[in-house]
């Protein structure tokens, strides 16, 4: 909490000193575009290592079995450990919101454009967090499953950059379905006007990540109570 409230506290002062000196709509379009940016970096820094110490936690403390065969049902444990990991980052993100409206508002925006990044936001922040659930649940230790985690960054925001330059080699092609998996390819389409598939980028990328997340949510109800060496 205090963390959250020295972010917040200390964007706010950069984002107020900022208006002070550009009040043109070019420079509100300047500001939200930043903002939106900034949202995506804290869900790919801060969203891979949400949850995944929630359940190897409880492997280490030994106290999974007395969790395992409680009267909760796993949908329940499941929707518990992601809600109280996943709201601090929601909040954060939310702390934003008056800004952007005000951006939105002055900037000639759209305020549906505002509704589509929270929209974004919270599956690629779903997503994540359910991952490092997952992971959490699957392996032991803790430092695994947050390795691991971060891997699964590295691979959107790193790997899809290196797939694409790979394929795109002597060819004319700008971006490919790869690079739509990104993060920050994601942040571009929801930010740039002149962007020609952006509705494509926002589908696609929304429909594989909630597909990914439904899956493994699917994985973790159905074989909650199933014991792993690993």
């Amino acid at each position: 909490a205090i963390l959250t409230t020295v972010i917040v506290v200390f964007g706010y002062y950069l984002i107020t000193s900022y208006m002070r000196t550009n009040q043109s709509a070019d420079d509100f379009k300047n500001l939200w575009q930043m903002t939106v940016f900034t949202q995506f970096l804290i869900v790919c820094l801060f969203g891979p290592a949400t949850a995944a110490n929630s359940i190897t936690q409880e492997k280490e403390q030994q106290t999974w079995d007395m969790l395992v065969f409680t009267l909760l049902r796993p949908m329940q444990i499941i929707a518990g450990k992601l809600a109280v990991r996943l709201i601090p980052i929601g909040v954060l993100l939310l702390a934003f919101l008056p800004v952007q409206i005000y951006c939105a508002i002055n900037g000639d925006l759209r305020l549906t454009s505002v509704a589509s990044v929270f929209a974004v936001l919270s599956v690629l922040l779903l997503f994540f967090g359910v991952v490092s659930l997952y992971l959490s649940w699957l392996v032991r230790r803790t430092a695994i499953a947050m390795a691991i985690s971060y891997l699964v960054l590295f691979c959107l925001l790193i790997g899809t950059l290196l797939l694409e330059t790979t394929l795109s080699m002597g060819s004319q092609r700008i971006d490919s379905p790869f690079l739509w998996l990104n993060p920050m390819r994601m942040a571009s389409a929801l930010t740039d006007p002149s962007d020609a598939i952006a509705v494509p980028v926002i589908v696609l990328s929304m429909v594989t990540y909630s597909a990914i997340l439904s899956f493994l949510l699917w994985r973790l109800i159905t074989q909650f109570r199933s014991n792993f060496d690993i």
